[in-house]
């Protein structure tokens, strides 16, 4: 027979955020307590009341007040810094993408920095922002959206993570905790890389580095 405390206890550890808010006690249980009932009613295959609920829900709180479920599970390792880039966003467009691969060949030859996102219908590079007045040649169009003075974080990760949930939420958690704006976040299997303004980048690799790189 599955306990309620049980299948409480697997849904908190396995978000991120319900974990922080209640290990912190950042969150009105009663609120949690009516968000979680259909989630564990259908795990556990029967009926739950408000107060048998929110009473198992305030026990879990008093085991992990004290306690780190997730955070230890988490080792980067490594994370750099890139100063000196430059944003532009624009509408996908032939034109847009033709002039963002001439600058990506430039670039690349160059072995300079150069990141390019497509979405549906935008399309984002960033790029050394010594390359801002050639990418204005190259796309004649207004970018939606260009900052010149970004800087980014590249994390490092081991691949054993990848099927772990919250690991990058963790990341972003503590730079959201910092009050720090994040612009762009770029991936790839077990990279990471967090732009955002040069003034932020000493904090933001201070935090992430004391948190997650083991000495």
């Amino acid at each position: 027979m599955i306990k309620i405390s049980d299948v409480i206890k697997d849904i908190v550890t396995g978000n991120p955020f319900l974990q922080f808010g209640i290990q912190h006690k950042l969150l009105n249980l009663s609120q949690v307590t009516k968000y979680l009932r259909p989630i564990v009613a259908a795990k556990s295959k029967k009926e739950v009341t408000d107060s048998a609920l929110l009473m198992a829900i305030s026990r879990l709180q008093g085991e992990i007040s004290n306690k780190d479920l997730q955070r230890d599970k988490f080792s980067l390792e490594n994370i750099s810094i890139h100063t000196g880039l430059a944003t532009f966003t624009y509408v996908k467009t032939e034109a847009s993408l033709r002039g963002a691969y001439k600058l990506h060949t430039t670039v690349h030859n160059a072995n300079g920095y150069i990141t390019i996102s497509e979405g549906t219908n935008q399309i984002t590079i960033i790029v050394d922002a010594k390359y801002s007045s050639l990418i204005k040649k190259l796309i004649r169009q207004k970018p939606q959206f260009a900052h010149e003075n970004v800087s980014s974080v590249g994390i490092t990760f081991s691949e054993e993570y990848i099927r772990v949930p919250g690991m990058i939420y963790m990341i972003i958690q503590q730079l959201m905790l910092m009050n720090i704006n994040i612009l762009e976040v770029s991936s790839t299997y077990t990279e990471l890389a967090i732009y955002m303004a040069n003034e932020d980048i000493k904090p933001a690799f201070e935090v992430l580095h004391s948190i997650f790189v083991e000495d």
